[in-house]
């Protein structure tokens, strides 16, 4: 059993709270590439700190849940305990760079009036 990868190689993105209308978010879905294909139900996820972040295998997929800001790590163990697959990186941030971007848009477009 081995992780090969999680969203493509690339970064995990910041996991959010709530996005531009101010509604609560329930987490981000990340692709997982698993050898063998079929094994996903074998492995769980662990973070490094449960009080960020949660995560759960969804077949080819990992649902990442924030618990409270910060950032923390999670990384793929067997279910005899061995680990599995790259240690990724994730941040909990209530709004998300791109909200924040389009939030700051708007403040600007708003003071011009």
């Amino acid at each position: 059993m081995k992780v090969d990868s999680y969203n493509g190689g690339q970064p995990i993105p910041q996991v959010a709270f709530y996005d531009f209308d101010g509604n609560r978010l329930k987490g981000i879905n990340v692709p997982v590439s698993i050898q063998p294909s079929d094994g996903a139900d074998l492995l769980k996820y662990v973070p490094a700190d449960p009080g960020i972040l949660t995560v759960i295998g969804l077949g080819n997929e990992v649902m990442i849940q924030g618990v409270r800001q910060g950032k923390t790590t999670f990384q793929a163990k067997t279910q005899c305990g061995g680990t599995t697959g790259p240690v990724v990186e994730v941040e909990v941030v209530n709004c998300d760079d791109e909200t924040k971007a389009k939030l700051d848009e708007q403040a600007s477009i708003a003071n011009e009036d």
